[in-house]
Protein backbone atom coordinates (compact mmCIF):
# COMPACT_ATOMS: atom_id res chain seq x y z
CA UNK A 1 0.00 0.00 0.00
CA UNK A 2 3.17 2.21 0.86
CA UNK A 3 4.36 2.05 -2.68
CA UNK A 4 1.53 2.56 -4.19
CA UNK A 5 0.48 5.60 -2.35
CA UNK A 6 4.14 6.74 -3.11
CA UNK A 7 3.04 6.56 -6.73
CA UNK A 8 0.43 8.20 -6.78
CA UNK A 9 2.14 11.06 -5.10
CA UNK A 10 4.84 11.51 -7.71
CA UNK A 11 2.31 11.76 -10.24
CA UNK A 12 1.88 8.08 -11.68
CA UNK A 13 -1.18 6.03 -12.47
CA UNK A 14 -0.94 2.95 -11.11
CA UNK A 15 -2.23 -0.36 -11.73
CA UNK A 16 -2.31 -2.59 -9.02
CA UNK A 17 -2.02 -6.29 -9.76
CA UNK A 18 -3.59 -9.06 -7.67
CA UNK A 19 -3.09 -13.21 -8.11
CA UNK A 20 -7.03 -14.61 -8.51
CA UNK A 21 -7.29 -16.25 -5.56
CA UNK A 22 -7.41 -12.52 -4.28
CA UNK A 23 -9.03 -10.63 -6.95
CA UNK A 24 -11.76 -12.96 -7.11
CA UNK A 25 -12.75 -12.49 -3.40
CA UNK A 26 -14.92 -9.88 -3.31
CA UNK A 27 -14.20 -9.43 0.46
CA UNK A 28 -10.15 -9.15 -0.05
CA UNK A 29 -11.07 -6.28 -2.82
CA UNK A 30 -13.26 -4.02 -1.09
CA UNK A 31 -11.01 -3.93 2.03
CA UNK A 32 -7.87 -3.07 -0.48
CA UNK A 33 -10.16 -0.23 -1.95
CA UNK A 34 -10.93 1.39 1.68
CA UNK A 35 -7.21 0.93 2.67
CA UNK A 36 -6.89 3.17 -0.50
CA UNK A 37 -9.10 5.82 0.14
CA UNK A 38 -8.30 5.74 3.84
CA UNK A 39 -4.53 6.66 2.59
CA UNK A 40 -4.37 8.47 -0.16
CA UNK A 41 -5.57 12.01 0.23
CA UNK A 42 -8.53 13.37 -2.48
CA UNK A 43 -9.22 9.90 -3.74
CA UNK A 44 -12.39 8.03 -4.71
CA UNK A 45 -14.20 5.41 -5.84
CA UNK A 46 -16.03 4.93 -9.19
CA UNK A 47 -18.08 2.04 -10.32
CA UNK A 48 -18.85 2.73 -13.44
CA UNK A 49 -22.94 2.68 -13.29
CA UNK A 50 -24.50 2.95 -16.86
CA UNK A 51 -21.09 3.67 -18.49
CA UNK A 52 -20.88 2.94 -22.04
CA UNK A 53 -16.69 3.09 -22.22
CA UNK A 54 -14.17 3.27 -19.42
CA UNK A 55 -13.14 6.71 -20.17
CA UNK A 56 -17.15 7.34 -18.89
CA UNK A 57 -16.25 5.22 -15.68
CA UNK A 58 -13.55 8.06 -14.77
CA UNK A 59 -15.31 10.27 -15.87
CA UNK A 60 -18.06 9.82 -13.63
CA UNK A 61 -16.31 10.50 -10.93
CA UNK A 62 -15.37 14.08 -11.91
CA UNK A 63 -19.22 15.23 -13.10
CA UNK A 64 -22.23 13.98 -14.27
CA UNK A 65 -24.44 14.35 -16.97
CA UNK A 66 -23.73 15.98 -20.36
CA UNK A 67 -20.26 17.41 -18.83
CA UNK A 68 -19.08 14.13 -18.59
CA UNK A 69 -15.35 13.66 -20.58
CA UNK A 70 -15.76 11.53 -23.37
CA UNK A 71 -11.73 10.93 -24.20
CA UNK A 72 -8.90 10.55 -22.94
CA UNK A 73 -7.73 13.98 -23.71
CA UNK A 74 -10.78 15.65 -22.07
CA UNK A 75 -10.37 13.21 -18.62
CA UNK A 76 -7.09 14.59 -17.92
CA UNK A 77 -8.00 17.86 -18.83
CA UNK A 78 -10.85 18.23 -16.77
CA UNK A 79 -11.37 21.37 -14.39
CA UNK A 80 -12.44 19.10 -11.44
CA UNK A 81 -9.74 16.55 -11.86
CA UNK A 82 -6.83 18.60 -11.02
CA UNK A 83 -5.23 16.76 -8.14
CA UNK A 84 -8.02 14.48 -7.99
CA UNK A 85 -7.35 10.53 -7.28
CA UNK A 86 -9.53 8.16 -9.04
CA UNK A 87 -9.99 4.19 -7.49
CA UNK A 88 -11.12 1.57 -9.53
CA UNK A 89 -11.48 -1.59 -8.62
CA UNK A 90 -11.76 -3.30 -12.76
CA UNK A 91 -14.15 -6.35 -11.32
CA UNK A 92 -17.06 -3.55 -11.14
CA UNK A 93 -16.95 -2.98 -14.66
CA UNK A 94 -19.58 -4.67 -17.19
CA UNK A 95 -17.28 -7.60 -19.09
CA UNK A 96 -17.51 -5.09 -22.31
CA UNK A 97 -15.46 -2.21 -20.32
CA UNK A 98 -13.59 -4.90 -18.89
CA UNK A 99 -12.53 -5.91 -21.99
CA UNK A 100 -10.99 -2.16 -22.73
CA UNK A 101 -9.54 -1.67 -19.93
CA UNK A 102 -5.87 -2.62 -21.80
CA UNK A 103 -6.46 -0.27 -24.49
CA UNK A 104 -7.56 2.18 -22.41
CA UNK A 105 -4.15 2.12 -19.93
CA UNK A 106 -1.68 2.36 -23.30
CA UNK A 107 -4.14 6.01 -24.14
CA UNK A 108 -3.82 7.15 -20.82
CA UNK A 109 0.02 6.28 -20.69
CA UNK A 110 0.66 7.91 -23.50
CA UNK A 111 -1.91 11.42 -23.17
CA UNK A 112 -0.57 11.79 -19.42
CA UNK A 113 3.01 12.67 -21.03
CA UNK A 114 1.58 16.10 -22.40
CA UNK A 115 -0.71 16.86 -18.98
CA UNK A 116 1.20 18.61 -16.24
CA UNK A 117 0.63 16.29 -13.01
CA UNK A 118 -0.72 19.41 -11.08
CA UNK A 119 -3.35 19.93 -13.50
CA UNK A 120 -4.79 16.09 -14.07
CA UNK A 121 -6.32 13.81 -12.21
CA UNK A 122 -4.69 10.25 -11.43
CA UNK A 123 -6.08 7.43 -11.75
CA UNK A 124 -5.66 3.92 -9.62
CA UNK A 125 -6.96 0.52 -11.24
CA UNK A 126 -7.00 -2.78 -8.82
CA UNK A 127 -7.04 -5.65 -10.96
CA UNK A 128 -5.91 -9.24 -12.39
CA UNK A 129 -2.77 -9.62 -14.65
CA UNK A 130 -4.98 -10.30 -17.68
CA UNK A 131 -5.55 -6.65 -18.43
CA UNK A 132 -1.94 -5.80 -18.04
CA UNK A 133 -1.63 -3.36 -21.12
CA UNK A 134 1.06 -4.65 -23.70
CA UNK A 135 3.00 -1.54 -25.31
CA UNK A 136 3.92 -1.43 -29.31
CA UNK A 137 7.08 -3.17 -29.81
CA UNK A 138 6.76 -5.12 -26.82
CA UNK A 139 8.03 -2.39 -24.89
CA UNK A 140 6.34 -2.71 -21.14
CA UNK A 141 8.26 0.24 -19.71
CA UNK A 142 5.54 2.81 -18.19
CA UNK A 143 6.34 6.38 -18.20
CA UNK A 144 3.35 7.62 -16.62
CA UNK A 145 1.87 4.25 -15.51
CA UNK A 146 3.06 2.33 -12.53
CA UNK A 147 2.44 -1.63 -12.12
CA UNK A 148 2.46 -2.63 -8.87
CA UNK A 149 2.44 -6.11 -8.10
CA UNK A 150 0.63 -8.07 -4.86
CA UNK A 151 4.22 -9.88 -4.75
CA UNK A 152 6.69 -10.18 -2.04
CA UNK A 153 3.77 -7.95 0.40
CA UNK A 154 2.93 -10.55 2.76
CA UNK A 155 5.47 -10.76 6.00
CA UNK A 156 4.85 -13.81 8.65
CA UNK A 157 3.91 -10.75 10.84
CA UNK A 158 1.20 -9.87 8.99
CA UNK A 159 -0.23 -13.39 8.98
CA UNK A 160 0.92 -13.18 12.51
CA UNK A 161 -1.59 -10.41 13.38
CA UNK A 162 -4.44 -11.87 11.65
CA UNK A 163 -4.34 -15.29 12.74
CA UNK A 164 -3.83 -14.39 16.53
CA UNK A 165 -7.08 -14.58 18.02
CA UNK A 166 -8.04 -17.75 16.27
CA UNK A 167 -5.28 -19.89 17.84
CA UNK A 168 -6.50 -20.65 21.85
CA UNK A 169 -4.68 -22.44 24.05
CA UNK A 170 -3.93 -21.53 28.21
CA UNK A 171 -0.58 -21.81 27.87
CA UNK A 172 1.24 -18.86 26.08
CA UNK A 173 4.20 -20.73 24.81
CA UNK A 174 1.46 -23.78 23.40
CA UNK A 175 -0.43 -20.81 21.61
CA UNK A 176 3.24 -19.59 19.98
CA UNK A 177 3.98 -22.83 19.24
CA UNK A 178 1.25 -23.54 17.12
CA UNK A 179 0.86 -20.05 15.60
CA UNK A 180 4.07 -20.25 14.46
CA UNK A 181 3.57 -23.95 12.77
CA UNK A 182 0.24 -22.33 11.43
CA UNK A 183 2.39 -19.66 10.02
CA UNK A 184 4.88 -21.94 8.81
CA UNK A 185 1.86 -24.28 6.75
CA UNK A 186 -0.09 -21.37 5.42
CA UNK A 187 2.72 -18.79 4.88
CA UNK A 188 0.84 -15.87 2.66
CA UNK A 189 -2.45 -17.36 2.64
CA UNK A 190 -4.88 -15.60 5.11
CA UNK A 191 -7.99 -17.63 4.45
CA UNK A 192 -5.50 -20.84 4.98
CA UNK A 193 -4.27 -19.67 8.06
CA UNK A 194 -7.82 -19.11 9.73
CA UNK A 195 -8.63 -21.98 8.71
CA UNK A 196 -5.83 -24.56 10.36
CA UNK A 197 -6.45 -22.17 13.58
CA UNK A 198 -10.30 -23.40 13.70
CA UNK A 199 -10.33 -27.02 12.27
CA UNK A 200 -6.94 -28.56 12.56
CA UNK A 201 -6.22 -30.40 15.44
CA UNK A 202 -1.87 -30.21 15.18
CA UNK A 203 -2.23 -33.84 13.80
CA UNK A 204 0.28 -33.75 10.83
CA UNK A 205 -1.96 -36.87 9.11
CA UNK A 206 -4.92 -34.44 8.93
CA UNK A 207 -2.72 -32.01 6.60
CA UNK A 208 -3.97 -33.54 3.35
CA UNK A 209 -7.41 -32.52 4.21
CA UNK A 210 -6.35 -28.83 3.87
CA UNK A 211 -4.44 -29.07 0.66
CA UNK A 212 -4.82 -26.42 -1.88
CA UNK A 213 -5.93 -27.71 -5.40
CA UNK A 214 -3.45 -27.63 -8.26
CA UNK A 215 0.36 -28.15 -8.41
CA UNK A 216 3.30 -25.73 -8.19
CA UNK A 217 5.42 -25.77 -11.44
CA UNK A 218 7.89 -28.51 -11.66
CA UNK A 219 10.78 -25.55 -12.40
CA UNK A 220 9.95 -24.07 -9.83
CA UNK A 221 13.30 -25.13 -8.13
CA UNK A 222 15.03 -23.47 -11.08
CA UNK A 223 17.75 -20.73 -10.33
CA UNK A 224 17.01 -17.26 -11.12
CA UNK A 225 13.41 -17.66 -9.69
CA UNK A 226 14.97 -16.70 -5.88
CA UNK A 227 15.62 -12.98 -7.17
CA UNK A 228 12.35 -12.22 -8.32
CA UNK A 229 11.53 -9.66 -5.80
CA UNK A 230 9.63 -7.03 -7.53
CA UNK A 231 7.09 -9.57 -9.46
CA UNK A 232 6.29 -12.93 -10.43
CA UNK A 233 8.25 -14.66 -13.35
CA UNK A 234 6.36 -15.29 -16.31
CA UNK A 235 6.82 -18.94 -15.84
CA UNK A 236 4.96 -18.78 -12.28
CA UNK A 237 1.99 -16.47 -13.28
CA UNK A 238 -0.49 -19.28 -12.64
CA UNK A 239 0.95 -20.76 -9.73
CA UNK A 240 0.94 -17.31 -8.35
CA UNK A 241 -2.83 -16.66 -9.26
CA UNK A 242 -3.29 -20.22 -7.78
CA UNK A 243 -1.54 -18.97 -4.15
CA UNK A 244 0.97 -22.06 -4.75
CA UNK A 245 4.08 -19.74 -5.48
CA UNK A 246 5.09 -16.53 -3.80
CA UNK A 247 8.11 -14.42 -2.72
CA UNK A 248 8.13 -15.00 0.80
CA UNK A 249 10.78 -12.93 2.86
CA UNK A 250 12.33 -12.43 -0.43
CA UNK A 251 12.58 -15.90 -1.67
CA UNK A 252 10.56 -17.36 -4.06
CA UNK A 253 9.17 -20.45 -2.54
CA UNK A 254 6.10 -22.84 -3.13
CA UNK A 255 3.10 -23.04 -0.69
CA UNK A 256 4.15 -25.72 2.06
CA UNK A 257 0.13 -27.27 1.91
CA UNK A 258 -0.38 -28.06 -2.33
CA UNK A 259 -1.19 -31.11 -4.01
CA UNK A 260 1.96 -33.39 -3.75
CA UNK A 261 4.41 -30.52 -1.86
CA UNK A 262 3.64 -32.62 1.61
CA UNK A 263 5.46 -35.63 -0.40
CA UNK A 264 8.11 -33.86 -1.53
CA UNK A 265 8.61 -31.86 1.20
CA UNK A 266 7.22 -34.01 4.64
CA UNK A 267 5.04 -32.23 6.66
CA UNK A 268 7.31 -32.43 9.51
CA UNK A 269 9.83 -30.14 7.90
CA UNK A 270 7.50 -27.62 8.31
CA UNK A 271 6.36 -28.68 11.49
CA UNK A 272 9.59 -28.79 12.84
CA UNK A 273 10.64 -25.08 11.56
CA UNK A 274 7.23 -23.38 12.97
CA UNK A 275 8.26 -24.98 16.43
CA UNK A 276 11.74 -24.37 16.16
CA UNK A 277 11.33 -20.59 16.05
CA UNK A 278 9.45 -20.93 19.50
CA UNK A 279 11.17 -23.43 21.14
CA UNK A 280 14.58 -23.15 21.09
CA UNK A 281 14.92 -20.26 22.56
CA UNK A 282 12.41 -21.21 24.99
CA UNK A 283 14.72 -24.46 25.76
CA UNK A 284 17.49 -22.13 25.89
CA UNK A 285 15.71 -19.93 28.53
CA UNK A 286 14.93 -22.70 30.54
CA UNK A 287 18.12 -24.35 30.30
CA UNK A 288 19.65 -21.36 31.58
CA UNK A 289 17.22 -21.66 34.61
CA UNK A 290 18.07 -25.12 35.22
CA UNK A 291 21.85 -24.32 35.58
CA UNK A 292 21.64 -21.76 38.03
CA UNK A 293 19.30 -23.68 40.02
CA UNK A 294 21.73 -26.62 40.45
CA UNK A 295 24.52 -24.56 40.55
CA UNK A 296 22.97 -22.84 44.00
CA UNK A 297 21.84 -26.74 44.57
CA UNK A 298 25.25 -27.64 44.97
CA UNK A 299 27.56 -24.84 45.19
CA UNK A 300 29.58 -23.06 42.56
CA UNK A 301 32.78 -25.44 43.33
CA UNK A 302 30.75 -28.73 43.59
CA UNK A 303 29.25 -27.57 40.36
CA UNK A 304 32.45 -26.70 39.20
CA UNK A 305 33.60 -29.75 39.76
CA UNK A 306 31.48 -31.61 38.57
CA UNK A 307 31.24 -30.51 34.89
CA UNK A 308 35.24 -31.61 34.56
CA UNK A 309 34.27 -34.74 35.35
CA UNK A 310 31.59 -35.59 33.06
CA UNK A 311 33.18 -33.41 30.25
CA UNK A 312 36.75 -33.54 28.48
CA UNK A 313 36.54 -29.57 27.62
CA UNK A 314 38.22 -28.09 29.86
CA UNK A 315 39.45 -25.27 27.34
CA UNK A 316 36.42 -24.20 26.77
CA UNK A 317 34.50 -24.29 30.08
CA UNK A 318 37.12 -21.76 30.59
CA UNK A 319 36.04 -19.33 28.11
CA UNK A 320 34.16 -15.87 29.62
CA UNK A 321 30.63 -16.67 29.09
CA UNK A 322 30.61 -20.40 29.02
CA UNK A 323 27.51 -22.22 28.86
CA UNK A 324 26.83 -26.17 29.56
CA UNK A 325 24.89 -27.33 27.00
CA UNK A 326 21.46 -29.03 28.24
CA UNK A 327 22.83 -32.92 27.59
CA UNK A 328 25.80 -32.30 29.73
CA UNK A 329 23.75 -30.47 32.23
CA UNK A 330 21.38 -32.82 32.76
CA UNK A 331 23.95 -35.66 33.08
CA UNK A 332 25.21 -33.52 36.44
CA UNK A 333 21.66 -33.03 37.50
CA UNK A 334 20.68 -36.43 37.24
CA UNK A 335 24.02 -37.89 38.80
CA UNK A 336 24.03 -34.83 41.63
CA UNK A 337 21.05 -34.21 42.44
CA UNK A 338 18.93 -35.83 45.25
CA UNK A 339 15.32 -36.79 45.45
CA UNK A 340 14.53 -33.33 46.87
CA UNK A 341 15.39 -32.14 43.44
CA UNK A 342 12.42 -34.13 41.58
CA UNK A 343 11.38 -31.23 39.92
CA UNK A 344 14.25 -30.07 38.64
CA UNK A 345 15.53 -32.99 37.83
CA UNK A 346 11.85 -33.85 35.68
CA UNK A 347 12.58 -30.37 33.74
CA UNK A 348 15.91 -31.19 32.91
CA UNK A 349 15.36 -34.35 31.21
CA UNK A 350 12.49 -32.81 29.35
CA UNK A 351 14.69 -30.21 27.86
CA UNK A 352 17.10 -32.43 27.14
CA UNK A 353 14.53 -34.93 25.56
CA UNK A 354 13.07 -32.20 23.43
CA UNK A 355 16.57 -30.30 22.46
CA UNK A 356 17.32 -33.81 21.34
CA UNK A 357 14.56 -34.18 19.15
CA UNK A 358 14.48 -30.82 17.84
CA UNK A 359 18.70 -31.24 16.84
CA UNK A 360 17.60 -33.98 14.92
CA UNK A 361 15.02 -32.07 13.19
CA UNK A 362 12.00 -34.14 14.32
CA UNK A 363 8.84 -32.10 15.31
CA UNK A 364 7.35 -32.92 18.54
CA UNK A 365 3.60 -34.25 19.28
CA UNK A 366 1.14 -32.21 21.17
CA UNK A 367 1.36 -34.73 24.30
CA UNK A 368 5.30 -34.53 23.79
CA UNK A 369 4.76 -30.41 23.97
CA UNK A 370 2.61 -30.42 26.96
CA UNK A 371 5.01 -32.89 28.80
CA UNK A 372 7.78 -30.26 28.49
CA UNK A 373 6.16 -27.11 29.58
CA UNK A 374 4.48 -28.95 32.72
CA UNK A 375 8.05 -30.30 33.83
CA UNK A 376 8.90 -26.65 33.38
CA UNK A 377 6.61 -24.87 35.25
CA UNK A 378 8.02 -24.41 38.16
CA UNK A 379 11.35 -23.23 37.31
Amino acid sequence: MEDIARQVAAGQHVLAVLPRYVYDDPFSTDELVSEMLGRIDYSRRVRGWDAGTVVEVFGQGLVLGDECPVTVPDLLRHPEGANRVLVCLVSDLASPLQANVPNFLRRLDAESRSVPVDQRCTLVLITGREHLPHFAGGDNREVTLATSWYWNRVSRWDVAAHVAEHVGGERAVLREVRQETIIELARWNFDLAVTLAASWSGDPQELGGFCTDGEPPPDLLLPGHGTATLRPPESLLQAWDDSLAECWHDRVCTAPIGLGVLERDTAQRHLWLGQARVLLPWIEQHRAQVEAATRAALGSARFEKALSEYTRAQEHREEPGFAPEIGLLNVVVQARLGRESYGLKTASRALWRARNEMAHLRALGSSQLEELVRACDHL
